[in-house]
């Protein structure tokens, strides 16, 4: 399929301003006809999928921009040298949060995303990393304004001991 992408990592390598443009649709072939013919069926593929998910780009964008975040801080040893890290990801409803949060987990396929209901309340998940020892705790917050007033009225059941705000 189009996008075989199933790490944050892989995610922070697209280009964050056209995140289509660098994915690998060619294979082994060198044939400049086959190459002409795959990059045409790719451009329709991705066009029908924008088509049908009108905020899918802006979606990737945001996914793009966390995983640059997290891989650098990784990269540059700005994680604390503990096994668990706290991240908590905020924001108003219908932000995408929960879209990228899934992307990254491998859950859904673009297609799936569209039809994400919102978060209740606060979505708890647990990612464990292959190369490294570290745990991903990610909390992922309803954006309702039910939500927040309940998340400002009792700080110290949410935003204690955090080690990444993701807003």
């Amino acid at each position: 399929d189009l996008l075989k992408i199933s790490n944050i990592e892989q995610i922070s390598k697209l280009k964050r301003e056209n995140p289509f443009e660098n994915l690998s649709i060619f294979g082994t072939t060198k044939d400049p006809i086959e190459v002409t013919e795959l990059q045409e069926e790719f451009d329709n593929k991705v066009a029908t999928i924008k088509e049908n998910n009108p905020d899918l780009e802006k979606s990737v964008k945001k996914a793009i921009f966390i995983s640059s975040i997290i891989t650098n801080m990784v990269d540059e040893g700005e994680i604390l040298q503990k096994s668990a890290q706290k991240i908590i990801v905020i924001g108003l409803d219908n932000a995408g949060k929960t879209a990228i949060l899934s992307k990254f987990g491998g859950r859904l396929g673009i297609s799936d995303l569209a039809n994400l209901k919102p978060t209740k309340d606060v979505d708890r998940r647990h990612i464990e990393t292959e190369d490294s020892d570290l745990d991903l705790y990610i909390w992922d917050f309803g954006g309702q304004a039910q939500y927040r007033n309940k998340y400002f009225d009792k700080p110290e059941q949410y935003f204690l001991q955090i080690d990444l705000l993701i807003y």
